[in-house]
């Protein structure tokens, strides 16, 4: 099954209407200036701006996992995991009231399961994971959002 994701819009949108509202205030009060500040800004606001267009997907067959990344339609970043070639899955809480996971591979870099939509992707991260026999841990905080 595939499942979808987005990064948190809210959060970013904040951040990057206080750095509009924080590089027109500096031109209003005349303290604007073509410095190295300003550049930093600049990077900052287009870093944040694609950072608000990301899109992941996870896709769970029964022998592999396969995690995508995208910037508006291109895929930026792609990785298939075959049960051998995780570690173990650790789920934990993530935020206030979600929870998530992380399945920590041998080699490359660890691939995150948060904010995806679709409650019963943990679910299947189980069965996958009791399927393959791969370990699972789970956290103290992740089990008192379990009750």
């Amino acid at each position: 099954m595939v499942y979808y994701a987005r990064n948190q819009r809210g959060a970013l949108g904040f951040l990057l209407g206080i750095l509009v509202l924080y590089s027109i205030a500096k031109y209003f009060i005349g303290v604007f200036k073509f410095d190295a500040l300003f550049f930093v800004e600049i990077f900052l606001m287009i870093y944040i701006l694609l950072l608000f267009f990301m899109k992941f997907t996870i896709k769970i067959d029964n022998e592999m996992l396969s995690y995508q990344v995208f910037l508006f339609s291109w895929r930026v970043y792609i990785k298939v995991l075959t049960p051998d070639q995780v570690s173990y899955i650790q789920f934990r809480r993530v935020g206030w009231a979600s929870k998530g996971a992380v399945v920590q591979v041998k080699k490359g870099l660890n691939v995150r399961v948060y904010n995806f939509k679709a409650e019963n992707i943990l679910k299947d991260l189980i069965h996958f994971a009791n399927e393959h026999q791969i370990s699972i841990s789970k956290s103290k905080d992740y089990l008192i959002l379990k009750k």
